[in-house]
């Protein structure tokens, strides 16, 4: 049997979607939604705080984030992480609101 070769360009997001989708499609469970990145614009949505402040809380060490590769400026959060920091850090809920 001849296989048919298809050469094309891809973006590295299109790429990156297309190696996601195969494999959820072969290990047939779902990603838990709080366990995919969010920007920082996300968690501060969450978080219902100021960019200023989510540094602070960051450089305090009471908001868990991650860099993609070190030296990067770039910050992930991860909703669950978010959710787990708030409720170890009660506090910070009063002072967002």
């Amino acid at each position: 049997m001849e296989k048919e070769l298809v050469l094309t360009s891809l973006t590295k997001d299109e790429l990156r979607s297309i190696i996601k989708s195969v494999f959820l499609e072969v290990s047939g469970t779902e990603m838990d939604k709080d366990e995919l990145p969010i920007s920082q614009k996300e968690a501060l949505k969450i978080l219902d705080c100021s960019a200023p402040t989510l540094l602070h809380w960051r450089s305090l060490g009471l908001i868990p984030f991650e860099k993609p590769y070190p030296g990067s400026r770039k910050v992930r959060y991860y909703k669950s992480q978010l959710k787990v920091a708030l409720l170890q850090n009660a506090h910070l809920l009063k002072r967002v609101k």
